[in-house]
């Protein structure tokens, strides 16, 4: 071997730790960041992120580049050699063979349906193990000039991915929620709306019909059980519930979006211009701006109030880590992504558990800091290991910051995890890491749970003081995806054989709907009376005798029993195409006359295929 002097050594260090570095710490997790705009509303914008990728990435070229530049000639080719065979088994894997999982929004992966691609990438990884073993001399001759070559091109293709996407990066740097208000509520008047993702109503029909469930936790409250969602996915589901607007594939999603929380009956925007603070916490992204809701913050005012602070910020934290499990999960071979997306628990999110998140960021900060946040001190209501799930999570967090300062009325939208897949709490709200199977038997313990916290929630305001003077519903967004209806417990029965409704499971179409109007002193009530989430719009501006003239749904307390009104219910998937296209491909609308649990109720109205120019 001919001797190596110090400036070619450095020059093939550099280079291939840049292609190593770069690959793994800017390259990969921008793109995954840019190409997954839609699916997560990350608090980090992109530049933000940019820096921080920049930064590490320098930090790890640096370091491996200093180590290999002290090592001999002969364990230096050796290092050098392993370390683009790593870098470009990564680049394959992450940019050439990206295989496609479908959205990662609770629908269960089936693996075994894809052990062929564990076999493709095992016959590629074994190819390039042997390359390294037995053309080590080849590998470090083309180590240089293929690391710049490769360096190059996923520049120009992140460039062209970040100009192509400009808009969506744009939106989501725009489109920041101000969360230091949260919890803030009205000294004189509150309307909250507390969705429950995925609470399907007979879940809780059949919870409140067993003997030791105590039914006094919601008296004031009525039980609209004959209710429909109008969608089977959150996406569709908030701005009916904010708008009573349905989207039926006649405009482009975004646009409609926009259109619709900018109408004359959009909750939001009707409140704010009737003196409220309308504040909205959503699960994904929808339409705002500062005249629709008042937590909107323009990007400056966004970067001036919330400065960057990667180990000072738990949201960015939780955010690198969210996205390191995602990147990791693509450039490790198939047979490795099971165990890192575990059942969406995710590997990385489950080492760096919240107990652990928490004291990183107390010893962050002075002693005095600590003690006047009581979120990251030891828990009051909850064990660490239930402070694990987001719903427990957010009851934890509204206990020790609620506070009442508002003179104004306030509006608060709360959208929490509920019983959307996968589901980790039990109803003694022990939190299972790896998930519970998806059967009604889980899903039942999850929501008998989820009906314990919606209990701490109520008993928080009334300790407050801020009870009686608050509209409060709490709803599901849709039902489960195929968890069928226990029609049983409703004390309903088909009276015909209804044929069968093509891929439509009907309990998705069934959300959880309970209200408590202003000083309601009554019992427990339960009213069948034929309701949808689009009457909720109608039933708070009632509630507040605010005139709308072009609104076409009633309050749920001024509809007759025997209303003979259709309902609407739009039924579609929420696949990758669904979420990237412009339009939706294909809903299929359905009509529901009579109690909605029966499927005799439902009938086909047409399919409508969308447009997608």
């Amino acid at each position: 071997m001919n001797k190596l002097n110090s400036k070619d050594k450095l020059s093939i260090a550099l280079s291939t730790s840049c292609f190593l570095g770069l690959t793994v710490f800017l390259f990969t997790p921008l793109n995954v960041y840019l190409t997954n705009l839609d699916n997560f509303n990350f608090y980090t914008n992109a530049w933000v992120l940019l820096i921080h990728s920049l930064t590490i990435s320098g930090l790890f070229i640096a370091i491996s580049s200093l180590i290999l530049i002290s090592r001999k000639a002969s364990k230096f080719k050796n290092l050098i050699a392993i370390l683009f065979t790593l870098a470009f088994f990564i680049w394959f894997f992450g940019n050439i063979l990206v295989w496609d999982y479908g959205l990662f929004c609770g629908i269960p992966i089936h693996w075994n349906d894809y052990n062929y691609r564990g076999i493709i990438d095992l016959v590629i990884y074994i190819f390039l193990l042997i390359l390294l073993i037995f053309k080590k001399d080849s590998v470090y001759t083309l180590a240089k000039k293929t690391s710049i070559f490769l360096i190059i091109i996923q520049l120009i293709s992140l460039a062209l991915l970040a100009f192509t996407n400009k808009q969506k990066v744009s939106d989501n740097i725009s489109q920041k929620l101000d969360y230091s208000q949260q919890f803030t509520f009205s000294k004189n008047k509150n309307i909250i709306i507390l969705v429950l993702d995925t609470f399907q109503t007979d879940f809780f029909q059949e919870i409140i019909s067993q003997d030791e469930f105590d039914k006094k936790i919601f008296n004031d409250f009525t039980y609209f059980r004959n209710a429909t969602s109008g969608f089977p996915h959150t996406a569709f589901s908030t701005p009916l519930i904010l708008t009573s607007k349905f989207y039926d594939n006649s405009q482009p999603k975004k646009t409609f979006l926009k259109n619709a929380f900018t109408s004359d009956s959009s909750i939001s925007k009707i409140l704010k211009e009737n003196g409220f603070f309308a504040d909205i916490y959503p699960d994904n992204l929808f339409y705002c701006d500062n005249q629709t809701i008042s937590n909107y913050q323009q990007p400056l005012e966004y970067h001036q109030n919330k400065p960057v602070k990667l180990l000072r910020n738990k949201d960015i934290l939780f955010d690198y880590i969210q996205l390191a499990d995602i990147t990791l999960f693509r450039i490790c071979p198939h047979f490795l992504k099971k165990h890192i997306y575990a059942n969406r628990s995710w590997f990385l999110k489950r080492i760096l558990t919240l107990k652990k998140i928490n004291y990183f960021f107390s010893k962050n900060k002075n002693e005095q800091d600590f003690k006047n946040n009581p979120t990251t001190a030891k828990p009051k209501l909850f064990s660490d290991n239930s402070l694990n799930d987001s719903n427990v999570k957010f009851i934890n967090e509204l206990s020790a910051k609620i506070n009442v300062q508002y003179e104004k009325p306030a509006f608060k939208y709360y959208h929490l995890g509920g019983m959307h897949p996968p589901i980790y709490l039990d109803e003694n709200l022990n939190y299972h890491p790896k998930a519970l199977a998806l059967t009604r038997e889980s899903c039942l313990a999850n929501a008998k749970a989820l009906l314990k916290l919606t209990g701490m929630f109520i008993d928080i305001l009334k300790k407050q003081g801020i009870y009686d003077n608050s509209l409060i519903l709490i709803i599901g967004d849709h039902g489960t995806y195929n968890i069928q209806v226990n029609l049983k417990v409703s004390g309903y029965k088909e009276t015909s054989n209804p044929p069968p409704l093509n891929d439509l499971n009907i309990g998705s179409g069934l959300p959880l709907i309970l209200v408590k109007p202003f000083k309601s002193q009554t019992d427990f009530n339960i009213s069948d009376v034929p309701v949808s989430l689009a009457n909720i719009g109608a039933t708070i501006f009632d509630q507040l005798n605010i005139p709308q003239e072009n609104q076409t749904e009633k309050s749920m307390f001024k509809i007759d029993k025997d209303d003979k009104t259709s309902r609407r219910v739009f039924n579609h998937k929420w696949a990758k195409e669904e979420h990237t296209s412009k339009y939706l491909p294909v809903m299929t609308e359905y009509t529901i006359s009579g109690f909605s649990w029966l499927s005799s109720s439902w009938k086909l109205k047409k399919k409508i295929t969308g447009v997608n120019k």
